[in-house]
């Protein structure tokens, strides 16, 4: 059965909660939009920021900051592969 989605007059677009739930949409996700003809195509987008919060908490100075990041970055890739 297909599900219906409304538009209020503020343009703002509800999605039924079962269509939330198999793609993981949770309050606050935020949409990459883009039409296709008549189609309107949202595409979630992955926040780095809030992937990688926390990772400069240390109890002792950071000498080499670039590295400390190209560390933290690669962590968050390597569990994606």
């Amino acid at each position: 059965m297909d599900d219906i989605a409304t538009v209020d007059k503020q343009g703002r677009v509800y999605l039924p909660k079962d269509i939330r739930e198999k793609a993981g949409v949770e309050p606050g996700t935020r949409f990459h939009v883009e039409t296709e003809g008549e189609r309107i195509i949202l595409e979630k987008r992955r926040s780095i920021v809030r992937e990688s919060r926390g990772i400069f908490r240390t109890k002792k100075p950071i000498d080499d900051v670039d590295r400390v990041i190209k560390e933290a970055v690669q962590e968050i890739v390597e569990k994606e592969l």
